[in-house]
C-alpha cells in the first residue's frame, strides 16, 4: 500500500506540473496575443509601432500590413520615437539607439558637455527621431543638433526647442552621427565708442563669444532718448552723448557702447561709379576676382575641395544677422549648408533622375558647380519656392547685405546666373562687396561680367 501511494503521489505530482506548465504557456500566449493585438490597432490607428524590446518581433499580420498600407511608421522604444520607412518594417530589428554623454574638446568645441548618437542599424533608417533630453540638457529648453562626418562637427539644427523634455529633428543622409548639446554665451564683442550724426542710422557690429553659443538672441537699450530704437534698426535723433546696452538676456551677458551724435551732417555729391572691368584669376583650380571666390556653371571647383563646413566669417556674420533679425520678429536659421562635391553628386541625380538633366540645371547645381561646396553659401529656413515672399524672405533681400551677404540668384536674373530666382539661398562676400552688388540692382554675374553656362 505504502509503494502505491508513492507512485500516486509523484503522479498527481507530475500532473500537476504539466497542468502549470500548460497554464504558465496560456498565459504567456495571451500576454503575447494582448500586447500583438494593441500593437496591430495602434499601428492601424496611429501608425505608431509600440514595443519594450530591443529586437523587433511582432506578429506577421502587423508586417504584413505595414509593408502593404503604411509609407512611413513610428517606433517607440526606450524613451526615444524613430520614424522609419514602412517597407523597412521586419521581424528581428535590431531597436537600440547607441546614445551616451560625453565631451567634446575639439574645433569649436571646449571640452563641451552633450548627448552623441551614434550611427547603428535603426539610426541609419531614421527619417526623424523624437528623443527625450537628459535634465542637463533639457533644463536650457533649447539646444543645438549638430551633424558628423568623418569627424567634423556641423551645426544641422540650432537652437530646437525643448518639448515635454522631448526634442524633434529630421536625419540628414550628409551625417552619421548626432551630438546634442547647450553652448552658453560668455560674451558680446563690439567697439566701445561711436561717432555720428543726427539722422543717421546705426551700424552696430558684434561678435559673440563663443561664435557657436546656442542662444545669441540680444536686445537694445539707450540710456537716454537720443536714439530712436525700432526693432533691429537704430537712428541718431538728437546731438549729445548715450550709451546703447547690448544685452543677452538668456545668458546675462551685456556690453556697453558710448555713442557721441553729432548736429546734421553735410551731404556730399556722390560720383558714379565706374564700371570698371574684373580679371578673373585661377589660383589652385579655384577662380576669383578680386578677393572673392567664383562658383557657377562656368567656374567649378575641384572635386577634392573642402573647407570643412560653412567658414569662420560665414557664420560669424550669420550669427550677427540672425540676433538682428529677431529684434524684427524674423526667425532665421540655416537648413542646408555645406556640401561636399559627392553629396552634390547624389542630390543633382537624384533631381535629373525626377525631372531630367534640363529641368535639374535650372534649380540644381552639377557637382563641383554648387556654391554650397565653397563653405560660403547656404539656404536659409526654407529652400522652395514657397519660401518667396514671405516676411523672412523679404527681411533677407532688403537687409542680408548689411551683413555681407547678397540673393546669390535674384528674381529675373535667371538669363546671368543660369537659376530661378531663389530667396533663401546666400552668398558671403563681406559687406563692402555685398552693399555694391546689391544697390546695383545686379547679379554677381552682371556685376562682374562673367558667364553662367556649362561647356
Amino acid at each position: 500500500m505504502k509503494k502505491r501511494r508513492k507512485r500516486l503521489r509523484v503522479d498527481r505530482i507530475l500532473y500537476c506540473l504539466g497542468i502549470l506548465v500548460v497554464f504558465v504557456y496560456l498565459v504567456i500566449l495571451g500576454i503575447s496575443w494582448i500586447i500583438n493585438h494593441n500593437i496591430f490597432k495602434s499601428v492601424k490607428e496611429d501608425n505608431l509601432l509600440k514595443t519594450n524590446k530591443t529586437n523587433l518581433k511582432v506578429w506577421t499580420k502587423t508586417i504584413n500590413y505595414i509593408n502593404e498600407n503604411v509609407d512611413e511608421i513610428t517606433i517607440k522604444h526606450d524613451g526615444y520615437y524613430i520614424k522609419v520607412n514602412g517597407n523597412y518594417i521586419k521581424n528581428h530589428i535590431n531597436l537600440d539607439l547607441n546614445k551616451y554623454t560625453t565631451k567634446i574638446n575639439k574645433g569649436s568645441f571646449k571640452n563641451q558637455k552633450g548627448l552623441y548618437i551614434k550611427k547603428n542599424e535603426i539610426l541609419d533608417e531614421a527619417l526623424n527621431i523624437k528623443l527625450k533630453l537628459p535634465y542637463y540638457l533639457r533644463k536650457n529648453n533649447e539646444v543645438d543638433v549638430y551633424g558628423i562626418k568623418k569627424g567634423e562637427y556641423t551645426l544641422y539644427k540650432g537652437r530646437v526647442k525643448v518639448k515635454d523634455k522631448y526634442i524633434s529633428f529630421d536625419t540628414s543622409d550628409d551625417y552619421d552621427d548626432y551630438f546634442i548639446t547647450y553652448i552658453p554665451l560668455d560674451s558680446i564683442n563690439t567697439k566701445t565708442t561711436l561717432t555720428c550724426y543726427v539722422g543717421d542710422e546705426l551700424d552696430i557690429s558684434f561678435k559673440f563669444v563663443p561664435s557657436n553659443a546656442t542662444n545669441k538672441s540680444i536686445t537694445y537699450k539707450a540710456s537716454n532718448d537720443l536714439l530712436e530704437i525700432k526693432g533691429s534698426k537704430i537712428t541718431a535723433k538728437k546731438k549729445g552723448n548715450t550709451i546703447l546696452t547690448i544685452k543677452n538676456i538668456k545668458n546675462n551677458i551685456s556690453t556697453d557702447i558710448k555713442i557721441t551724435i553729432k548736429g546734421k551732417k553735410k551731404v556730399k555729391e556722390v560720383k558714379k561709379e565706374e564700371e570698371k572691368k574684373y580679371e578673373i584669376v585661377n589660383k589652385d583650380g579655384i577662380y576669383y576676382i578680386e578677393d572673392i571666390m567664383i562658383v557657377n556653371k562656368t567656374y567649378p571647383l575641384p572635386s577634392d575641395y573642402n573647407p570643412g563646413g560653412l567658414s569662420d566669417d560665414f557664420m560669424d556674420a550669420f550669427y550677427e544677422m540672425q540676433a538682428h533679425a529677431e529684434l524684427d520678429g524674423i526667425e532665421l536659421w540655416i537648413q542646408s549648408g555645406y556640401r561636399s562635391y559627392y553629396t552634390q553628386d547624389i542630390i543633382y541625380n537624384n533631381y535629373v533622375s525626377m525631372d531630367g538633366q534640363n529641368e535639374a540645371d535650372t534649380y540644381s547645381s552639377r557637382p563641383g558647380h554648387s556654391e554650397h561646396q565653397s563653405g560660403l553659401a547656404a539656404d536659409i529656413n526654407n529652400p522652395d519656392e514657397s519660401f518667396n515672399g514671405t516676411a523672412a524672405a523679404e527681411w533677407l533681400k532688403n537687409n542680408c547685405y548689411k551683413y555681407g551677404f547678397i540673393v546669390r540668384f535674384p528674381e529675373g536674373k535667371e538669363d546671368s546666373t543660369g537659376y530661378i530666382y531663389e530667396s533663401w539661398h546666400l552668398r558671403y562676400v563681406g559687406k563692402e562687396w555685398a552693399k555694391k552688388i546689391t544697390e546695383s540692382g545686379k547679379s554677381l554675374e552682371e556685376y562682374f561680367g562673367i558667364t553662367s553656362r556649362y561647356e
